[in-house]
């Protein structure tokens, strides 16, 4: 399953979230897939997507990466684990001004 929510009701900047189960590991290639095509869609009224993920969710971070996401690697602790903000926007040429 997968959603946004809106950051403040006067910007365009949302938080994605994705839920998922071991299933995904069994259907890898169709939920990539499938990943692919619904990400533009949640992003379709807003210019830019982020959330946060564990440090060491190596195959997430390759994922996000794979669906036009920017890690930032600066770490930061939520209940004793790291963890770093990823971000995707529309016009890639401003991602550096996107917080």
């Amino acid at each position: 399953m997968f959603g946004t929510v809106q950051e403040n009701e006067s910007d365009d900047k949302a938080i994605v979230c994705a839920l998922g189960s071991d299933m995904v590991y069994k259907y890898k290639k169709s939920f990539v897939k499938a990943s692919k095509k619904i990400i533009p869609i949640l992003q379709n009224n807003y210019e830019s997507l982020w959330n946060v993920v564990p440090y060491d969710h190596l195959e997430t971070k390759i994922w996000l990466q794979m669906l036009g996401f920017q890690m930032d690697y600066k770490t930061f602790t939520v209940k004793n684990i790291p963890m770093v903000q990823f971000m995707r926007c529309k016009n890639y040429k401003n991602m550096s001004t996107v917080h």
